[in-house]
């Protein structure tokens, strides 16, 4: 079983995939930012960990495994 945190960053990189397949067809406006989509998509009971921070250490990990 994860984690809080674990599930936490977990459900981070779902958005950011999501996030980035939405900008990739072209059916998410530019005006939406990354982190007001994982904001808008985060269940409430984990947004109490979320930080700017952590957001940007997955993204970073994730753009990070996609380029190997």
């Amino acid at each position: 079983m994860l984690t809080k945190d674990e599930t936490l960053i977990a459900l981070v990189s779902n958005c950011i995939a999501v996030y980035s397949i939405l900008q990739e067809r072209e059916e998410i406006s530019d005006e939406v930012t990354l982190y007001g989509f994982v904001l808008d998509n985060i269940p409430g009971a984990f947004k109490e960990n979320l930080t700017s921070e952590l957001i940007d250490d997955v993204f970073e990990a994730v753009a990070h495994a996609h380029n190997s």
